[in-house]
């Protein structure tokens, strides 16, 4: 599997492949910010050591390498219409690879959870299975999953209308900030929907159908707003008028690291083996620092009077957790999707508006007709 590779497909299929090893990298240190940041840092400590250009924009960049990555997969496949980007198959196996491993670090979460007297009832497992799970960064898991379903759109948009879609979905994205305060929108419900996030992921797609080619003019207005948007508002008290939740990796905050990450994509290619395996066991990693920070790491800070101790230790025992769980949960989610692929053999190139017809119509063929003719 080459989710990250560059390739040049030729009438008869693939004919060379060019791997970056640099996404892997660029992975692997994002999701060591993201154990930083999980840490019970003080605002204040957030703004002197400068978070919101470096830390903060973690997220953001693995949203940008996903709209990249999915873009090459479609590229890789040959995905030419909707109806080959919802093949069964194909969402089934991206649905299986972030399912399986989340699926097994929640089971952990609800068994460490009964351990501790503070199991869950029936109804809140399956709440809070929708919600993520457990610990920091439980957004991930929903998010992703609406990414899958959400990108193929994204993908056309962006391949049909070129800069204007991408101007489209950043229209798309400042409509869905500015609708928690008029809709009184909770914080729960914004975080778990992938819309905002939908710019930074949309560019990653620009990215990759433009060859990591940006113009260097709208790459410098874009950091500069984007620069002045995070001074304005962590540093001189100023409160936007169309972002209520998470501003400081709103999509007004992304232009900052935007075009960041088209130079770095762009020109850095080589890799370095330690941070493209943690890049590589990133979503196990993310995984075990949720349960690290939800339920070990008070018992961790109590043997240790250090805050920069408690960091590392956090980044270590984090760091190791995860990629032994993620060469533990590879061979399992392999052998899912191989038994997947088997039962799903006659299925292997219906869409899943014909597979949905097939198995839930089948003895209804009027309403089969009816659907077909509308």
């Amino acid at each position: 599997m080459y989710e990250n590779g560059l390739m040049i497909r030729g009438e008869e299929g693939t004919v060379e492949m060019k791997r970056n090893h640099f996404i892997d990298v660029l992975k692997g240190i994002c999701i060591i910010f993201v154990i930083i940041t999980h840490y019970n840092w003080s605002n204040e400590a957030r703004m002197d050591y400068l978070f919101p250009f470096w830390i903060d924009m973690a997220v953001p960049i693995f949203m940008i390498l996903s709209g990249y990555v999915y873009a090459n997969s479609f590229e890789r496949k040959g995905i030419s219409s909707i109806g080959q980007a919802y093949q069964l198959k194909f969402v089934l196996d991206k649905i299986i690879r972030y399912t399986v491993p989340f699926l097994i670090a929640y089971v952990l979460e609800i068994i460490i959870c009964a351990v501790r007297s503070e199991a869950m009832s029936a109804e809140e497992i399956f709440v809070v299975f929708w919600q993520g799970g457990l610990g920091p960064g439980s957004w991930y898991f929903p998010v992703m999953l609406q990414f899958i379903f959400t990108f193929p759109v994204v993908y056309f948009i962006i391949k049909k209308y070129d800069a204007y879609g991408l101007l489209i979905c950043a229209i798309i994205n400042v409509i869905y900030g500015f609708l928690p305060k008029p809709y009184e929108m909770s914080y729960d419900c914004y975080r778990l929907l992938l819309f905002r996030y939908l710019l930074v992921i949309a560019f990653g797609c620009y990215l990759h159908l433009k060859k990591g080619q940006v113009k260097k003019v709208w790459g410098v207005l874009s950091c500069l707003c984007g620069i002045a948007f995070l001074v304005a508002l962590c540093y001189m008290g100023y409160m936007p008028k169309l972002i209520r939740f998470w501003p400081k990796t709103s999509y007004a905050a992304c232009l900052y690291i935007m075009p960041l990450a088209a130079v770095m994509l762009n020109k850095c290619k080589k890799g370095w083996l330690p941070f493209e395996v943690i890049g590589k066991a990133s979503f196990n990693i993310l995984l075990a620092q949720m349960v690290y920070y939800r339920f070990f790491a008070k018992y961790i800070y109590a043997q240790i009077d250090n805050k920069l101790l408690e960091l590392l230790a956090g980044i270590a025992i984090s760091l190791v957790a995860g990629v032994i769980f993620y060469y533990i949960e590879t061979p399992i989610t392999k052998f899912v999707i191989k038994k997947a692929d088997q039962c799903m053999e006659k299925e292997r190139k219906v869409g899943l508006v014909e597979w949905w017809n097939r198995h839930f119509y089948a003895g209804k063929p009027e309403v089969v007709e009816k659907q077909k003719k509308a």
